[in-house]
């Protein structure tokens, strides 16, 4: 009801004000009119209508127009007066009718009072107001301004409240998911981790349970670490840019839980069970990676490599493990196959003349660089 009678008085009021426009002017005029009807705090709405009224030079009679009816719309009258200097005033009305149901009026005007610099001022007539209970919009800034207060326990009270009224605000549990981990209290803080990734965006799931793992292993809970990485994981595709990253934090938290020989019978099984897919076996090199086991990390490179044998960059992988294990045969082969299929790389092209060079096969060596850099005379890179 409060609100029908706010929009007939925001009607009358614009209604004389818009007497001075011309048509067109005016048309515009009541569709903002109709947008501030249904959310009189809109701020395109509000910014547009001033400027129609401001290039016909009839912010007067809109001043004028809001005064006579300012009982019936201050906040309406109160953003006019702000919008035309007369802050002072402004605070003046709002601070009249910043009452129990008028939340509008004390988000204004806490909003007035925290950009002069009184943010303990502005949190105070934000919590005493009684609208305030029942508005998540409120309450979050509550929490922003006794964040901004130093008062870090009230802050996460507010937001915690605010969560309560709208627990699907994923902003509002990021605020609370660090206040809670600067606060100490780990276990809430994953809680509201635990929200985002159910609910949030790709990467903001992709982020939570990273935090969520982290917060684990800083609480000792290693195992939760470990499922919380594992879901992580999940989430990425075979050429993520952090999937050696993120795995390889999963080695060192099962190395941490001292659980390795589990997750080493794991991987082996779900490798045997897919003996076509080369991802399991990538995986399981990277397991023998970590524990410096270069003949068993070699056997499951090169069944990977037989199932992806254009896989320049794994072939090159294995050539390079064959020479540190003191086979540069095996190398030199692997690089010439590599050579099939990409014989103007530079790199490569090195790489097999390096080989050579260890062989004792110096002229080799020699004429496949000299023939490379005839090749590219004009190229100062090579």
């Amino acid at each position: 009801m409060k609100w029908r009678v706010f929009a007939l008085a925001l009607s009358l009021v614009l209604a004389d004000a818009a007497r001075g426009l011309d048509a067109e002017s005016r048309r515009l005029a009541d569709r903002y009119m109709a947008i501030l009807r249904s959310n009189p705090v809109q701020q395109t709405a509000f910014d547009r209508l001033w400027k129609i009224h401001a290039d016909a030079g009839e912010t007067d009679a809109l001043l004028a127009a809001c005064r006579e009816r300012a009982s019936e719309n201050p906040v309406f009258y109160a953003r006019v007066l702000l919008r035309d200097g007369q802050e002072a005033e402004a605070k003046r009305v709002l601070r009249e009718v910043a009452g129990p149901a008028n939340a509008p009026a004390v988000e204004m005007l806490a909003g007035m009072l925290e950009k002069d610099g009184e943010i303990r001022a502005a949190a105070e007539l934000i919590e005493r107001a009684p609208a305030a209970q029942e508005s998540q919009i409120l309450l979050a800034r509550l929490g922003e301004l006794f964040q901004k207060a130093g008062e870090p326990d009230k802050s996460r009270a507010a937001w915690e409240r605010a969560a309560a009224l709208a627990p699907g605000d994923l902003a509002l549990r990021k605020r609370l998911a660090v206040a809670s981990t600067q606060a100490g209290d780990w276990k809430v803080a994953i809680g509201h981790l635990r929200v985002i990734a159910e609910r949030g965006s790709p990467s903001e799931r992709f982020a939570a349970w990273s935090e969520i793992s982290l917060r684990f292993e800083e609480a000792g809970e290693l195992n939760q670490a470990i499922a919380s990485q594992e879901a992580l994981l999940a989430l990425m595709g075979p050429d993520h840019w952090q999937l050696d990253s993120a795995r390889q934090r999963l080695l060192n938290l099962h190395g941490e839980n001292h659980s390795l020989k589990v997750l080493e019978e794991k991987w082996r099984a779900e490798a045997e069970s897919h003996p076509r897919d080369p991802l399991p076996a990538l995986r399981m090199a990277k397991l023998y990676e970590f524990q410096g086991d270069d003949a068993k990390r070699r056997a499951w490179l090169v069944k990977a490599a037989v199932l992806l044998p254009k896989d320049i960059r794994l072939a090159c992988e294995v050539a390079a493990l064959d020479l540190s294990m003191g086979n540069p045969e095996a190398a030199a082969d692997r690089y010439d196959r590599a050579l099939l299929i990409r014989p103007g790389d530079g790199d490569i092209i090195f790489l097999r003349a390096e080989v050579s060079a260890l062989m004792g096969q110096e002229a080799d060596a020699e004429k496949r660089i000299e023939s490379y850099l005839e090749a590219h005379k004009d190229d100062d890179a090579a």
